[in-house]
Formats: structure tokens, C-alpha cells, sequence
């Protein structure tokens, strides 16, 4: 295994740009794919055990931190089941137990109290699970689906399928399926605009996703999210100089030529900078 592909996964693993590879020790080096935490300044590294046993489960992928920054969890190329390891325990665990499905790219909920991942069945289809951290309650939320992302609250995951379509769930399995009409453009990532509502790009331009539906924000120059109320989105088009204040029920106002626009921090009234 190469000591450069090694510093790929353990970036990953500590969420943290490192300048290179250069100061981590050889000590490092495993023939199977093994997960480190290094510290900042890369000069020492402790090497998640037990590594691996004579069956080969230490080849780890896929580092994710908990959000307390106790935990990590991983998945394995070699039996395909997500692994937890304990920082205080130094303790490896099997989260799944899953002989019949593989499971990838585990992910923890913002509040640390689910994980969410993709597995794959003997039809090879990858779905969009989630479970409790400590890896009961697995259920299978979608099916056909390539990426996820949590939103801040853990109320809701974006999901997209493998045809680019977007879905946005609940972990108790409630869908909402946005417009057929539209696709997440190849590249791109959604974002989670509130607990409501997400923002993606199809065909360059961007939109708002919205349980009521999908609306067209266009080239966004700025905009100005609401800290009380994050139902509310100002946005201005740099093209033809116009403000809009949208909803996620779909209402949109147009404010007019503007320069600028900005929410108050209740969300209650807007500032405009009109022209002409």
C-alpha cells in the first residue's frame, strides 16, 4: 500500500488539511488498508487496534469522526460490515453483522445518535440505511441510491438516486421526492439550505428543494438566510439586478431592482438597497 494513497484516507479520517505525507514515519506502512489518527503536526501516529486478524478484517476504508470526537467509524472491504472504534476503549466493534449485505461509506448524524450508509444486496442496487450508533435498529430507508448528506438538525437526509434524481428523507422513512423534471448535475453536491429545504444544481442553474415543490433562484450573487426563521431565503440575481425574498411553501416576492438585501436576524423584515 502506498504511503501517499495511506494519507488520503487518514485526512479523511481527521477531517483536517495536513501538508503531505512527508512527516508520518514508515512505521505507518501496512500491508492491508488500516486506519491511523495522526496529530497536527504529523510527527506521531497511533495506529487504530486490534489492526487485523488471520481472516484480514483490517482492511478499513472510510474514516468518520463522531461528532464528540470519540469515535470513528469505518467500513471493511474485506467482510463489507461497518466497524465503530472507541478512542477511550481502543476497542474495535462490529456495528452490522450483516452476512448478506455490504455495506459502505458510513456517516454520523450531526446530534451522534444515528449513522446512515449505503448497502448493497445480492442485486447489487445500493440503498440508504440508517441505524442507531451503536448499531441496532438498522432499516433501510431507499433503494437505488448513490449519495447522501445529513442536515444540521439530523431531521432529514438529501439522497441522491442513482439516476440523479433527489429525495430528501426522514430516518423514520417518510420520502419526499422532488420534481421528476429535475437532476442534480454530475459534480455537484446539494446543501441543506434549512431543515426544510435543500439547494442543487441541474443544468448549471441553481434551484430550491421543497416538500411544496421546486423553485428557480437562478444565479444567486447573495443570500441571506434567516437565523430565527430558516424557512426564508433573500436572493438576489446579479443578471437582472432583482431581489426576491422566496419561501419554502413556494411563495416568492419580487423586491425589485436591488443592489443589495438582507435579512434581520429574526427573519421578520427585510433591508433592500433599491435602484431607480
Amino acid at each position: 500500500m502506498l504511503l501517499s494513497k495511506r494519507c488520503g484516507w487518514v485526512i479523511s479520517a481527521i477531517a483536517l488539511l495536513l501538508s503531505g505525507c512527508a512527516a508520518l514515519s514508515p512505521s505507518t506502512e501496512s500491508s492491508l488498508d488500516t486506519i491511523f489518527t495522526i496529530s497536527i503536526g504529523g510527527n506521531s501516529s497511533t495506529q487504530i487496534i486490534p489492526l487485523s486478524g488471520t481472516s484480514g478484517e483490517g482492511e478499513f476504508r472510510h474514516p468518520r469522526w463522531s461528532p464528540s470526537g470519540d469515535q470513528i467509524v469505518v467500513y471493511s472491504t474485506y467482510d463489507g460490515d461497518l466497524y465503530a472504534w472507541s478512542s477511550s476503549t481502543n476497542v474495535r466493534t462490529n456495528l452490522t453483522h450483516t452476512p448478506t449485505v455490504t455495506e459502505t461509506d458510513p456517516d454520523w448524524s450531526p446530534s451522534g445518535a444515528l449513522i446512515a450508509y449505503l448497502g448493497s444486496e445480492s442485486s447489487g442496487i445500493r440503498g440508504l440505511y440508517v441505524m442507531t450508533a451503536d448499531g441496532s435498529s438498522q432499516s433501510r430507508l431507499l433503494s437505488g441510491i448513490s449519495r447522501f448528506g445529513w442536515s444540521e438538525d439530523s431531521s432529514r437526509l438529501w439522497a441522491i438516486a442513482t439516476n440523479g434524481r433527489l429525495y430528501m428523507v426522514t430516518p423514520s422513512g417518510s420520502v419526499t421526492a422532488l420534481d421528476a423534471q429535475y437532476s442534480v448535475d454530475s459534480g455537484t453536491t446539494p446543501q441543506w439550505a434549512s431543515t426544510t429545504a435543500v439547494t442543487f444544481k441541474t443544468d448549471g442553474i441553481t434551484y430550491l428543494g421543497m416538500a411544496s415543490g421546486v423553485v428557480a433562484i437562478r444565479d444567486v450573487d447573495h443570500a441571506d438566510w434567516s437565523i430565527a426563521t430558516p424557512q426564508a431565503i433573500v436572493d438576489l440575481n446579479s443578471g437582472e439586478s432583482t431581489g426576491f425574498w422566496i419561501s419554502t411553501t413556494g411563495n416568492i416576492v419580487n423586491l425589485g431592482r436591488a443592489d443589495f438585501v438582507s435579512l434581520s436576524p429574526n427573519g421578520a423584515r427585510i433591508a433592500v438597497a433599491l435602484r431607480g
